[in-house]
């Protein structure tokens, strides 16, 4: 049993990196494979990660992307050129890119393209590294911050900076499991601490819709998730006061969020899941919580509104999870 539960709880972190990549509308990016080190101001020392590749996925590359790797190419004779477009550019390179890459660096039938190719997908790693030895330093800075309140303070102005990516995510997700792992409760907590309020802290950056979905996506418990729906989706009809009384709204206000605004979080979200080349089980176990985030909203939306805004809903994600069923 406390295996299913470790397990469960590394696949629940894993699905909620991917609904904070969606939120951070970055890509969710190749992991390098050389191990990374976070140092606690005690002096402790989280055990190295080794980060892996993720499995091939037979889905071509975008239009938009091969116009990336094509301008890369463009200026892999010039190595300063190079390392510049890559940087400037690297959000577009997704798995698909990074698998096309491979496969050119190896199996173009041209030498002169090979090593283009190949020049290509060493600076691309170079910069994932770099962004990797930048997230790990980022981590090491939070912790030697102090007590929880300069924490808070830093985390915060990490936020607002555009210094959390998703790098940084994933370095902080593998340390978790490290501590996990290793049994130690006091850096567990940290960590723990650490990722739930860099995520709190990137809902409040994100569109109204989005943020909600990722903040339910995170919730075990269904009671918590229903009183989060009925907040955002159901039209306010009372407005509770400091000191505990509640006033009467009539007529009641519009939803916090319209219901086809989440609708749309739902599917744009499920369709970019479809789209990433991670772990099966990870990918099936979050467009699975999503679907039953939907259920739940929809419950909300058949006691609150009227029939036709429920049916308008239904209908918008009808397709998005018959597909995934057919897929299934």
């Amino acid at each position: 049993a406390p295996h299913v539960r470790h397990l469960s709880a590394m696949i629940r972190r894993a699905a909620s990196l991917l609904v904070l990549c969606h939120v951070l509308h970055v890509a969710y990016c190749f992991l390098p494979l050389s191990p990374l080190r976070a140092t606690a101001s005690t002096g402790r020392r989280v055990p190295a990660i080794t980060m892996s590749a993720p499995p091939v996925n037979t889905m071509a590359v975008s239009p938009a992307g091969e116009a990336v790797l094509q301008r890369f190419k463009d200026s892999a004779s010039k190595e300063a050129e190079l390392k510049e477009a890559v940087k400037a550019e690297f959000g577009m390179i997704g798995q698909n890119e990074m698998r096309a890459l491979e496969t050119r660096a190896s199996s173009s039938p041209l030498e002169e393209d090979r090593e283009a190719w190949v020049a290509v997908l060493t600076a691309v790693g170079a910069c994932m590294e770099e962004r990797m030895e930048n997230a790990r330093r980022k981590i090491e800075d939070l912790l030697e911050a102090g007590e929880v309140r300069d924490l808070d303070k830093e985390i915060v102005s990490l936020v607002k900076n555009g210094g959390v990516d998703a790098p940084l995510i994933m370095v902080l997700n593998k340390n978790i499991e490290a501590a996990q792992e290793d049994e130690d409760p006091t850096m567990l907590r940290v960590f723990v601490h650490l990722s739930s309020r860099i995520q709190e802290e990137m809902e409040k950056q994100a569109r109204p819709e989005e943020a909600v979905l990722h903040k339910l996506m995170r919730m075990d418990d269904a009671a918590i998730r229903g009183r989060i729906l009925e907040e955002f989706l159901a039209p306010q009809t009372k407005i509770a006061l400091p000191n505990g009384n509640v006033l009467p709204v009539d007529p009641p206000k519009p939803p916090k969020l319209e219901p086809m605004a989440f609708a749309g979080a739902v599917r744009d979200l499920v369709t970019k899941l479809r789209g990433m080349d991670a772990n099966g089980d990870v990918i099936v176990a979050t467009i699975e919580d999503a679907r039953q985030v939907a259920k739940e909203a929809r419950m909300v939306i058949a006691q609150n509104h009227e029939e036709s805004v429920l049916i308008e809903f239904q209908d918008s994600l009808m397709d998005t999870f018959i597909e995934q069923q057919n897929k299934e």
